[in-house]
């Protein structure tokens, strides 16, 4: 039965009796069009024991007591890390050679992998052991998010370098195979990278199937364990078009709610169709650190900072000692030039703390680069977030104190919900933070820190706060952006 939705046709996945003057509750979990039914679709709604294939018959076998918690929709699966993994040892039904195939899966990981290993969310494998033709997405050790297919016709084509996981962060991937020269890797409804190098699938031996979090080598065993949750797993026997990918990610996004509709579904009765609604999703902020000083006297500092993701906001702090003069003549990102947001005095030896941002900075490993007007000593520390859309400054504030406290902070007021608030903070008795406000990120515990707080779903007063064990004098510059 299709009902049309919103000018969707989705597919209404759940049981009605016919009868009269009755209410019908259908569950439509997953809307999709049509045509475009997934072969395999795993809700991950059970507490334990087997997982069912909502689509078809692939139900997934426990492995070690897989967990269950709270998902991106309902319950997730919860992974422990050392020995727990889900795996389908299925037919050809899931591995599609050389025709178009899309995998989806959300993730949202408790810990990184151990040092030099990774961390298996998915493996779709046709393998005899660890040789073979398949398909993965993982995490490294440094947090690495990697999309990789292995064809024995023509080794790896390995994908990262576009996302730093960051856990306690929900993340939708999608692998998607148009045909054997076409791949593109979307995060967060967003096509990251891409590949036209052909990789043809030969393989016709033993078939192992899929596992999610872990690696499963079939006699050879398992490795390669996540630490985290895993949910809505979906197999598509095509390539989804870039809209429908971004659908996707909007409904693992969504809410449910009840749309009431006219159907010939008897006399008298009523259809109720429990939905996620695809809404605009607000993607999770995450962000990434540098900091850099000048050991002497100098006239530009110049640091290395590594930016990811999409929707990009970076944000410069800096102290320059040496007198009250105003000696900063450009602040760069990739030769791009940074907009100052304020700067604040120490009025007792004249150091001069600065603040400045840069909305979508380059992608990747760039300089950046202090130039002042004559020497002095520089301190300076970094912090970019990503998913920050379309940024626009709201507010800024500034905290000056000159008699020496234990602690500093900082408010601003921000208009919008989700909005992003990030600053930079410094004292000038070179005396370590040993303690920062509640939601603060901070690129390092040292007497000079960039941060950002992890954002609030209302709009209102944000404070950030940092505290040294002794007492001090301190300056601190925050601003708030919208997402």
């Amino acid at each position: 039965m299709a009902t049309s939705i919103a000018g969707q046709t989705p597919n209404l996945e759940g049981a009605m009796t016919r009868g009269t003057n009755n209410v019908v509750n259908v569950a439509s979990r997953f809307i999709h069009d049509g045509n475009i039914d997934p072969v395999a679709y795993w809700e991950l709604e059970e507490t334990s024991g087997t997982r069912a294939d909502s689509a078809n018959s692939n139900d997934f076998t426990d492995v070690n007591n897989v967990g269950s918690r709270a998902g991106v929709v309902g319950t997730a699966a919860d992974f422990n890390g050392t020995d727990q993994l889900l795996i389908v040892n299925t037919s050809d039904v899931l591995f599609f050679g050389n025709s178009p195939f899309t995998y989806s899966v959300w993730f949202n990981l408790d810990a990184l992998p151990g040092g030099g290993t990774s961390a298996v969310i998915l493996r779709n494998k046709k393998a005899n052991n660890s040789v073979g033709d398949n398909c993965s997405v993982s995490v490294s050790d440094a947090g690495d998010l990697t999309f990789q297919t292995w064809a024995q016709s023509g080794s790896f084509l390995t994908f990262n370098g576009f996302q730093t996981v960051i856990p306690g962060t929900w993340y939708h991937c999608v692998f998607r195979k148009t045909n054997a020269s076409q791949w593109d890797c979307f995060v967060n409804g967003v096509n990251v990278a891409t590949s036209t190098q052909t990789r043809s699938f030969t393989y016709t031996s033993v078939i192992q199937g899929i596992s999610i979090g872990a690696d499963d080598q079939g006699s050879n065993g398992q490795n390669s364990f996540t630490d985290g949750l895993i949910d809505e797993v979906a197999v598509f026997s095509t390539a989804l078009s870039d809209a429908d990918i971004t659908s996707l990610y909007n409904g693992g996004a969504g809410r449910t709610y009840a749309d009431t509709l006219a159907n010939n579904i008897g006399t008298g009765n009523t259809l109720i169709v429990s939905r996620r609604e695809p809404i605009a999703a607000t993607a999770a902020i995450t962000y990434a650190d540098a900091y850099a000083s000048a050991a002497a006297s100098a006239t530009s500092l110049t640091f290395s900072h590594t930016t990811s993701g999409s929707d990009r906001l970076l944000g410069v702090g800096f102290t320059v000692y040496g007198g009250p003069t105003d000696r900063v003549t450009s602040v760069t990102y990739n030769g791009v030039a940074l907009t100052e947001i304020n700067q604040i005095t120490e009025p007792l030896n004249g150091a001069i703390t600065h603040f400045y941002t840069l909305a979508n900075p380059a992608l990747g490993a760039n300089d950046i680069v202090i130039t002042l007007s004559s020497s002095a000593l520089i301190e300076a520390s970094s912090v970019s977030v990503q998913n920050a859309t379309s940024p626009v400054l709201q507010a800024s504030d500034t905290s000056n104190l000159i008699v020496a406290d234990t602690s500093v902070s900082a408010t601003v007021t921000t208009t919008t919900a989700n909005a992003i608030v990030i600053g930079y903070v410094n004292n000038v008795n070179n005396t370590t933070y040993s303690a920062f406000g509640s939601g603060m990120n901070v690129a390092q515990t040292d007497n000079y820190t960039a941060f950002f707080l992890d954002p609030e779903a209302t709009a209102g007063s944000k404070t950030a706060s940092a505290a040294t064990a002794s007492a001090v004098r301190h300056t601190m510059c925050i601003a708030a952006y919208n997402t």
